[in-house]
């Protein structure tokens, strides 16, 4: 049975379209009972709802969806289904539209999972619960399944364990992890990211410590303001941690993260289509490259 998930997710709008336009659609919003009587308004609301949904985006003008696009890949990695975000309002595709797309794709079952996570709320309870049963009577044929609410006790867990972490680099508890980025080759032969956790140790007056990894050589780094290398693999198994300036990665499915000071990569896509490296707002990065043995292991 060939399954798509639809990410359902709230949507914004995007920063540098016009705010009156944006003002003047949540006004006709709210007046639904008159929408619904005067077609010129109706007709109005459609128009600005479209040209607003339709408004271009890119990683500066709305992070969120990048945010959402980043976390529909993770989802289609964990577990290997295709994932379509779609947006309850502000963007596009709609969640309908996004269901519509699975079912032209062959979807023999589409789950429907939104990212909003309390009870309560009408977006998550009401309106997308609408919008699948309305999707449903157009696809018969087609298994659509929402999947709400979330098991409240394991929301709850997830922020337990962040706040653990926070606990743990102030007080320096047993156990704080490091976090990196792994950027690798699936079987699709596709590039994804993958977030991972690096175990540190308590090692008492000399600070947190995780396990000795063998490394090959260390590499420093600069790239110009101008640097944009389309597709390619990384050369090799290594770390990539960042000093200086930003980069924009990007991988198969359009899936783009922006890393800066600070954060750390383990680049393993050594073949099939690899990604792309943008420099960020016309500025040169420096960085370290510390390469690793082939069959070293340096994440799991």
């Amino acid at each position: 049975m060939k399954t798509i998930v639809v990410l359902a997710a709230h949507g914004a709008p995007a920063t540098d379209c016009p705010h009156r336009k944006i003002g003047m659609l949540m006004a006709l919003e709210s007046m639904q009972g008159l929408t619904r009587r005067l077609g010129f308004l109706r007709a109005q609301q459609q128009a600005l709802d479209h040209e607003v949904r339709s408004w271009k985006r890119t990683a500066d003008n709305d992070p969120y969806k990048m945010g959402v696009d980043a976390l529909a890949g993770r989802i289609a990695a964990h577990t290997g289904f295709d994932v379509i975000a779609g947006y309850n309002e502000f963007c596009s595709p709609t969640i309908g539209g996004a269901i519509d797309e699975a079912a032209a794709r062959g979807a023999a079952q589409v789950i429907v999972a939104t990212t909003m996570t309390t009870r309560g709320g009408e977006h998550s309870e009401i309106e997308i619960r609408d919008i699948v049963d309305e999707a449903q009577k157009r696809h018969p044929e087609v298994r659509i399944c929402y999947a709400w609410p979330f098991d409240q006790n394991r929301v709850a867990q997830l922020f337990v364990d962040e706040i653990k972490k926070c606990c743990a680099q102030t007080v320096g508890l047993k156990g704080c992890p490091m976090k990196i980025t792994r950027l690798y080759t699936g079987d699709d032969n596709e590039s994804h990211f993958e977030d991972i956790d690096l175990p540190l140790e308590d090692k008492g007056a000399i600070g947190m410590l995780s396990r000795p990894l063998q490394a090959k050589s260390i590499i420093f780094r600069e790239t110009g303001p101008d640097y944009d290398y389309d597709w390619h693999p990384a050369p090799r198994r290594q770390f990539v941690i960042m000093l200086e300036g930003s980069v924009d990665i990007e991988v198969s499915g359009g899936i783009k993260r922006r890393f800066g000071p600070g954060d750390i990569v383990l680049a393993e896509d050594t073949h099939g289509r690899g990604h792309i490296s943008r420099a960020v707002d016309g500025k040169a990065r420096r960085s370290i490259f510390v390469t690793l043995d082939e069959n070293a292991a340096a994440s799991h």
